[in-house]
């Protein structure tokens, strides 16, 4: 066997003006070596294992880019041996059998062979796998792809046929592509019974993108959609390729009665509470307005879904106005008599302050009630709890009263969400004097009931503008201090939701973008462009600890560079945005495209990211009336900022 050169791994590195001049002999070289061994293992099948065979094509390929799709050039090395067409190279059954990574070897040199020596090649390995016949073989202008992807399809090398595909008609322009090979390849993707189809759906997005390219218009079957769908749904911890997949799925054309829709409505629902749960709400946006008119009237749509759109619309302002016009479209008959949209739709009027619906949700639940809503629901402690945040919003004392006399009444005490509704009110008035009864109040509070409490007043606190601080006879610092350890004592393993909540505030206390940094802990070391560096830090440092490990206090970590928040599927979206308008405010571009990147990472695609960001920023994006997903994507193209689309493309 042929070893690489002594030395030729331990030599001294040159200086860093000669490596450019070097790089090319030192490829040179390296190619020779690896193609050297690899036509001895070629020769010498026999005494190789298959793992050993495997990874002298790989150190072969990583050198010769001889199974990239984007390279077109014949390597320089030559004559390799086991491209030369003689009987010395056989097609090696049992290698054949065993080796994916063989089969594809052999399937890209005989592609990349002159027509001549392709033929040879072709006749001496893959004539017993294949319908060519010996004339036809002498043809040398016969077109070797279908044979080849062919024979991928027989070893459900899926990956190779499209890379070979892909390959093969961008280098021939010219020819007209085989739409029988594009199907069989879709229906050997669709029919694969591989435990994990990861690979197999990121090809078949490389495939559909090709394609798309190429204006090549391909239409799935219904089989193939449903069967990609299902594969689909089921990767885990991939939004982005399982957003890609399902685009594809969601063009094949339905009718009213048929499965594909009953596929594509379960796709964009499974689309929608994903990104629910990661605070996506450009990506919700999107989902439902592509899946709204499979049916006739919302009345149809599964009512879970529903209540997931109206409660992270609600939290989030830039999509109020979506909100309400969801809202606006639900019979009264069923969000009255529905216990998660009731209370859900009175949060909405609670959070936009809207006594015009209020009235009208109290008018509708008088009208249209129902025996078991009466008995059950407005009984429940989850519409009491929503209810006392209505009354308390509009200033109804007497409803506060009765209210807490009905929760006493059904339920015996108080839940962490009516003690956190009581605080978040007595907060709102921004007096002194109601701050202390705030404190007072989450004191006295035991337990993990306490926390949604704690979390709330952490979070007022920090968004003190510096007079409001001076005039509190109070030590913010401690205050917060004590309200974290308390929760820390309760909570040891940090798994409640206000750690999660917490990171977006610490993040959020340090921008300037909104003039909101925190004055009473933000260290004067840090000026406005390190902040953004610090921003980044912290997230990059949080990024693979466990909510064990994070910093209890971050407000007062001795060594800010080695605080650590965490991070979780609900905050990570939340808290990219923050320092990417950071980042943007004061233009760091660098930056703002990693925050962009990282939004990608975490299953937000350039659509999603871009109408969010201009969400945001645009009232004619925020305020559009177009109910379509195609009216939303024109829109934005119309009226989105040009300076986010430009920067997007550098990402």
């Amino acid at each position: 066997m042929i070893r690489p050169l002594k030395g030729l791994t331990t030599q001294r590195a040159a200086p860093a003006y000669l490596r450019v001049c070097m790089l090319h002999t030192e490829r040179e070289t390296q190619l020779k070596i690896t193609t050297s061994e690899l036509n001895y293992c070629i020769l010498n099948q026999k005494t190789y294992s298959t793992s050993q065979l495997d990874r002298k094509i790989k150190e072969y390929w990583k050198v010769s880019k001889a199974n990239s799709t984007t390279n077109f050039e014949t390597p320089s090395v030559q004559p390799r041996i086991f491209l030369t067409g003689t009987d010395l190279f056989k097609y090696d059954n049992k290698q054949n059998k065993v080796s994916a990574v063989y089969r594809c070897f052999v399937r890209w040199e005989i592609i990349r062979a002159q027509p001549p020596l392709r033929g040879k090649l072709f006749a001496n390995n893959l004539i017993h796998s294949s319908p060519l016949s010996p004339s036809d073989l002498k043809n040398t202008d016969i077109d070797i792809l279908p044979f080849l992807i062919h024979n991928c399809i027989t070893y459900e090398d899926i990956p190779n046929a499209i890379d070979l595909f892909i390959w093969y008609n961008t280098k021939t322009p010219g020819k007209e592509l085989h739409r029988t090979l594009i199907n069989a390849m879709i229906q050997c993707i669709a029919e694969s019974s591989q435990i994990e189809p990861h690979y197999h759906l990121l090809k078949f997005t490389q495939l559909m993108n090709f394609l798309n390219e190429k204006s090549i218009e391909h239409t799935l079957s219904e089989h193939q959609a449903l069967q990609i769908s299902n594969k689909a749904m089921s990767l885990d911890n991939n939004p982005l390729l399982t957003k890609k997949v399902l685009s594809y799925v969601l063009d094949v054309a339905y009718n009213k009665s048929n499965t594909v829709r009953t596929a594509q409505v379960e796709a964009l629902y499974s689309l929608i509470s994903s990104d629910y749960k990661s605070n996506n709400a450009a990506g919700v946006l999107l989902h439902w307005t592509a899946v709204r008119d499979h049916y006739t009237t919302i009345s149809k749509h599964d009512t879970r879904i529903l209540y997931k759109i109206i409660k992270l619309f609600t939290k989030q302002k830039a999509y109020r106005q979506r909100c309400a016009e969801l809202i606006s479209s639900i019979e009264p008959q069923l969000y009255v008599n529905n216990a998660l949209l009731l209370p859900s739709i009175i949060n909405f009027a609670s959070a936009t302050k809207s006594y015009s619906l209020a009235t009208k949700i109290m008018s509708n639940i008088t009208t249209y009630s129902n025996f078991n809503t009466q008995k059950q629901i407005l009984k429940s402690r989850f519409f009491l709890s929503t209810l006392l945040r209505l009354h308390l919003t509009f200033e109804d004392s007497i409803g506060v009263e009765r209210i807490l006399t009905e929760i006493r009444k059904e339920h015996n005490s108080l839940t962490s969400a009516d003690y956190q509704v009581i605080v978040s009110h007595l907060l709102k008035s921004r007096k002194p004097q109601d701050l202390l009864k705030a404190l007072t109040l989450s004191n006295k509070i035991e337990g993990l009931k306490g926390i949604p409490s704690i979390t709330t007043i952490i979070n007022h606190l920090t968004l003190l503008k510096t007079h409001e601080v001076e005039k509190l006879n109070l030590n913010v610092g401690a205050t917060i201090h004590n309200l974290l350890l308390k929760a820390h004592n309760n909570d040891p393993a940090h798994k409640t939701k206000l750690w999660d909540i917490l990171a977006s505030i610490f993040v959020r206390s340090l921008t300037t973008y909104k003039h909101n940094t925190t004055p009473w802990w933000t260290n004067e070391i840090y000026d406005k462009t390190t902040k953004v560096d610090f921003l980044k830090l912290c997230y990059e440092t949080s990024k693979n600890k466990t909510p064990m490990d994070i910093t209890v206090n971050p407000f007062v970590s001795p060594n800010p560079k080695d605080t650590v928040i965490k991070l979780s599927a609900t905050n990570i979206i939340v808290i990219l945005r923050t320092i990417a308008r950071e980042a943007n405010h004061h233009r760091r571009s660098d930056v703002f495209l990693w925050c962009m990147n990282e939004m990608t990472k975490n299953g937000m695609s350039e659509e999603e990211i871009e109408l969010d960001w201009n969400n945001m920023e645009k009232h004619q994006i925020r305020r559009f009336k177009n109910k379509t997903k195609n009216g939303i994507t024109k829109n934005l193209q119309k009226h989105g900022l040009k300076s986010f689309k430009t920067l997007l493309r550098k990402k």
